[in-house]
This record gives C-alpha cells, sequence and structure tokens, in this order.
C-alpha cells in the first residue's frame, strides 16, 4: 500500500520469480466483474473459465501468486460476473477458498495455497470486510540517497531484458546517479528514463551510460532540462 510509482509491482513478479512460483496479475481498476476470478456460468454463450481455474488446471502450481493490481479503485457493481468484492472475499478466507467453486468448471477445488497480493493507493477506498483479512504493508517513496541504490539495479534488470548485456557496462557513475537524484525521478519514471539512455548509449555504441545519456534522458522523457553542472546537495554533516 502506497503512491504510485514505488515498485509494488515489480515487488510482486520478482517475489514470484524468486519462488519458482507461477505469476497472474489482474488489474481491477479496469476490470468490471467478478467473473475474471470464478469464471461464468455454463449457461452464457461466451462463458468461460476465471483466471483461478484455469491457472490451477493448465500449470498444476497449487500456490501462485495472484496478484491484484489498484484494489482501491476496483469497479463493484453487480452485472453479469458479481463483483469483484464478493469472489476476492472467498479466496481470502481460508475455509471456503479449500471449497473454491469456478462457475464455469463446477468442481470444487482447493485455492487456499494461492499467494494472494493485493497494491493499492489510498487504504480508505478499500472495504473493510477486504481490509481486515489482509495483512498490510505500507510502501514509501524512495529517498534520494535510496534511489542512487536502486538505479544500478533497475539498470541491470532492463539490459538484461532487452538482451543487451554482451554490449553494455550495468553501471553508473557518481555524474549520471547525480543527474537522476537533482530530479527526483521516482521508481516508475526511473525506468523510463534508463530506457530511453540505453537508447542513446547504443546509438552512439557505447558501452556505459554517462551523465550526458542521462541528462538527455530526462528531458526527452520528463520535459526537464539538467544543467551539466548540477549537483546534489551533500546531506553529510560537517564535523
Amino acid at each position: 500500500m502506497g503512491p504510485p510509482g514505488t515498485g509494488k509491482t515489480h515487488y510482486a513478479r520478482e517475489l514470484s520469480e524468486l519462488l519458482g512460483l507461477g505469476f497472474e496479475k489482474v488489474d481491477l481498476a479496469a476490470t468490471t466483474a467478478g467473473m475474471v476470478l470464478v469464471g461464468t456460468s455454463s449457461q452464457w454463450g461466451n462463458s468461460k473459465p476465471g483466471l483461478v481455474a484455469s491457472h490451477l488446471l493448465q500449470n498444476r502450481i497449487a500456490n501462485f501468486v495472484l496478484f491484484l493490481d489498484e484494489i482501491d479503485k476496483a469497479d463493484n457493481k453487480f452485472i453479469n460476473g458479481g463483483n469483484v468484492n464478493n469472489s476476492l472475499l472467498t479466496l481470502l478466507e481460508p475455509e471456503t477458498a479449500k471449497e473454491f467453486q469456478d462457475e464455469f468448471v463446477q468442481v470444487p477445488m482447493d485455492a487456499s495455497n494461492i499467494c494472494i497480493i493485493l497494491t493499492a493507493n489510498e487504504e480508505k477506498n478499500i472495504d473493510e470486510p477486504i481490509l481486515s483479512r489482509l495483512k498490510k504493508v505500507r510502501v514509501s517513496e524512495p529517498t534520494l540517497e535510496q534511489l542512487r541504490q536502486i538505479a544500478p539495479f533497475a539498470l541491470e534488470n532492463i539490459i538484461k531484458h532487452l538482451e543487451v548485456d554482451n554490449l553494455m557496462i550495468s553501471t553508473l557513475d557518481s555524474e549520471a546517479l547525480d543527474a537522476l537524484q537533482m530530479n527526483k525521478v521516482n521508481v516508475r519514471q526511473l525506468n523510463e528514463v534508463l530506457r530511453e539512455a540505453i537508447g542513446l548509449c547504443l546509438k552512439e555504441k557505447s558501452t556505459q551510460l554517462s551523465a550526458s545519456h542521462i541528462r538527455i534522458s530526462i528531458e526527452r522523457t520528463l520535459g526537464i532540462t539538467v544543467p551539466p553542472e548540477a549537483k546534489p546537495k551533500s546531506t553529510k554533516k560537517l564535523h
């Protein structure tokens, strides 16, 4: 739970990979019914199993990570598939989760081992019955010093994802980190800035990102001009 752009989605995905589990993501801000979780009755012409049953049947992994993004923005109007909160309550309650029944499959399944992770920006917008069944973890914006520590790991992940690790070095010098720190780039913006900077770097056939690449990337992605001489103020106390 915390402000957008703090890496909540990234954490959930990394957790599932480290544990060697399956991963399913649902954007609740864009979901209008609980049928995405529990399926639709076979009586409907376009009926199909829900995400939970589909994963259990196709992958045979009982404890996969079910990541439900932005629960505080879920649309809980009653339409064909019921509402998201009612479906979610079934999965969050251990006793009912053991006898979980998809509307399409109509066979009891044990869904009690599923690792359910929800994210939200605002706690006040979450229904109390849902909130009372969750262990709450608050995520705050990283400090500027923490951003300097996060940036090299973010760069390394992006380079691996783009499969250019044989062309680039996944390190950032102090001037490049200064440029990121001066503009208070958040985690979401950081990925955008680094991706653009990597493109600039590869275009120049360079092997390492420089402060110049970062400055140009910040200007293009965030619309901010960074003076070359910009330096962050020291937070260390003089004795």
